[in-house]
């Protein structure tokens, strides 16, 4: 069984300093994929951004 967090707001500027960091922690302990949600339309393209530069992260949107 895969462990997948279905909702994060990683791509939220209150990541920039520690985003790398908070992401391998979730991996280290299991969780195979991440999926970040955007609120409005500026931060659903940031989502998407990080899913594009990260194959392990999607991102949700609408």
């Amino acid at each position: 069984m895969q462990l997948i967090d279905t909702h994060t707001h990683l791509h939220y500027h209150s990541f920039d300093d520690d985003r790398d960091a908070v992401m391998q922690r979730a991996f280290a302990a299991g969780v195979a994929q991440l999926v970040t949600l955007g609120t409005d339309v500026a931060s659903c393209h940031q989502a998407l951004a990080l899913a594009d530069a990260h194959p392990q992260v999607f991102a949700c949107v609408g």
